[in-house]
């Protein structure tokens, strides 16, 4: 009888483990959110080592004269040139600020991303390697014929997101205030930085759409940062970006332009921000939930 016992105790604790683990792994809970000093994120530099010398030298000698941004109601996108490489930052607007969460709070998530962030990344490199051809080739035809810039969510997108995130945050996206906000940057201990509307007591994080049309990030996550005082440590960009700290001060800023289209190649190069936001609704996060 007791052997039989524990044959029966092995079989139940053998079926309730099968169930267990073929139920669906569920990503959600809540995690806590820290103000933090957008100026101090450091930009991020990107090689350019798939585009014609010619090409790679011709637009990098444009964006060092003249740095091209872009410009929506919750963050510029920045494109600078420096030390022979492409510079990028994206930087809150007035009307918004950075919040940063730790994904590895949630057990369950830190597991799910310890076996998926060999994939995320790779997803990632590929769209900023085409995203990078993209914006090289549609730059030096704009140089040399004057003919009109790309999308410009595209760039700010698959281009901006994808050099300054390293895998999770370039799959997920905030909903504060009915808008969706991006991830801005995710440093080298797998932090995630949000551009949100200032005041933002708590949002939800949750799985973007790219490009190609796949969710890449299953979970939903509600962040709380009202009761989290702002921090002003400086933020280096993730090792394994190659990214490299600027040679500018971290708060020398660029004028943004009051579209998507970049200012007149004869205009003068400034390095001041004035942080005002067009306020157009979605607009800076086109393509992001489509």
């Amino acid at each position: 009888m007791g052997i039989l016992g524990m044959c029966f105790a092995a079989i139940v604790g053998l079926v309730g483990y099968l169930w267990w683990s073929s139920q669906p792994l569920v990503l959600e809970g809540t995690l806590e959110g820290e103000t933090v000093s957008a100026t101090n994120i450091r930009p991020v530099a990107v090689d350019v080592v798939s585009v014609s010398q010619s090409i790679r030298e011709s637009v990098l000698d444009g964006l060092q004269e003249l740095p091209y941004s872009l410009k929506s109601s919750l963050v510029v996108t920045e494109f600078r040139a420096a030390n022979g490489q492409l510079e990028i930052r994206l930087v809150p607007t007035t009307t918004t600020t950075i919040v940063r969460i730790n994904p590895k709070e949630d057990s369950q998530l830190a597991g799910w991303l310890s076996t998926q962030q060999a994939a995320l990344a790779a997803t990632r490199q590929a769209d900023l390697l085409e995203a990078t051809d993209r914006f090289f080739d549609d730059y030096a035809a704009y140089k040399a014929n004057g003919t009109r810039m790309g999308d410009g969510g595209y760039y700010r997108n698959q281009l901006g997101l994808a050099s300054t995130n390293v895998s999770l945050g370039y799959v997920v996206e905030a909903i504060a205030a009915n808008q969706a906000c991006p991830c801005v940057f995710e440093d080298s201990g797998g932090a995630l930085y949000f551009v949100v509307p200032r005041g933002t007591a708590s949002f939800t994080v949750r799985g973007r759409k790219l490009s190609d049309g796949t969710k890449p990030f299953p979970g939903t996550y509600t962040v709380d940062c009202s009761a989290i005082r702002e921090s002003f440590e400086v933020i280096e960009p993730p090792s394994d970006s190659k990214a490299e700290a600027s040679s500018e001060d971290s708060e020398t800023k660029l004028e943004p332009t009051d579209t998507d289209e970049p200012p007149a190649m004869d205009a003068k190069p400034s390095d001041k921000m004035e942080m005002e936001p067009e306020m157009n609704g979605m607009s800076e996060m086109d393509g992001m939930n489509q």
